[in-house]
């Protein structure tokens, strides 16, 4: 392995690397160039990143806490010791170094997200109302934060309080629809939520999970076999992500279920299966 003669070059060689998917041999270009420049905090959190890469938290931590000793004011670094003490379910530990990344850059969306989420689900839903209320006097128009803030209040029990963040949500992106509209299904409000759904597919006709929303209803023969007209073409969609495929597989199975088509409505549910091991459980021992 050759010397580099500088930082900087040592870093473009473990990006180069990281790229084409030979991390290990990053890591070793980090190692060898921070033997040679050990107060290069760039260099240090290359090396986490490509220990996190690796799914090594616990090097990826100490490369991090290194890091930030150097640069203690780099939000990127707190954020980057967060994610690898939460792989250790060190979540206690995450909490502040997540703060201290939102405190340093009160701009960026990652931060607040990844704080609020972990304060959600240990009980902590208040403090994550908090958090985002002031986080969105920079981020006004951030859908992700009044989404996720619209989860803390229904986790406070605060119904007028998450409505009130999914209408916002709602009114910054058409995307919002998807997480409202499920809301409203377990307040109960049914009519309310396919109205949201419906809205929702004009916008953006390809959403499999809206499919199976609207389908999940039992509409009859006749509304199935129209709605089998919109979905099918979606099948074969080359854009399609693997997610959206296996709601549209299983709204599919609905559809071809309600209209009678029951051997194509196996077949949906087939190839739904498939994608969810494909999704959930590939490479997962039994």
């Amino acid at each position: 392995m050759a010397k580099m003669s500088s930082p900087q070059d040592a870093l473009q060689a473990a990006g180069r690397l990281r790229r084409a998917g030979q991390v290990a041999e990053a890591v070793e270009i980090c190692k060898e160039a921070i033997s040679r420049f050990p107060f290069d905090s760039d260099l240090l959190n290359t090396l986490g990143l490509c220990y996190f890469s690796l799914g090594q938290a616990v090097p990826a931590a100490q490369a991090f806490g290194r890091a930030i000793t150097i640069s203690p004011k780099a939000a990127n670094m707190h954020y980057n010791l967060g994610q690898a003490l939460e792989m250790q379910d060190r979540w206690s530990d995450a909490l502040p170094a997540y703060r201290r990344a939102t405190e340093l850059a009160p701009t960026e969306e990652p931060p607040y997200l990844k704080l609020a989420e972990l304060l959600i689900t240990h009980g902590k839903a208040n403090e994550a109302d908090e958090l985002l209320t002031a986080g969105q006097a920079h981020l006004p128009n951030s859908v992700s934060l009044w989404l996720v803030l619209a989860n803390a209040r229904v986790a406070n029990r605060d119904a007028s309080g998450a409505e009130q963040a999914y209408r916002r949500a709602l009114d910054l992106s058409p995307a919002a629809a998807n997480a409202y509209g499920f809301w409203l299904q377990v307040e109960g409000r049914l009519d309310e939520s396919f109205e949201v759904f419906e809205r929702s597919l004009i916008e953006n006709p390809k959403q499999g999970m809206t499919y199976y929303a609207l389908i999940d209803r039992n509409v009859g023969p006749e509304a199935a076999a129209l709605r089998l007209t919109q979905m099918e073409p979606l099948v074969d969609d080359p854009d399609s992500s693997e997610f959206n495929r296996l709601y549209l597989f299983y709204a599919l199975g609905k559809a071809y279920d309600q209209a009678g088509r029951y051997e194509a409505a196996m077949k949906s549910f087939d190839r739904a299966n498939e994608a969810a091991y494909r999704l959930h459980n590939e490479g997962r021992p039994f």
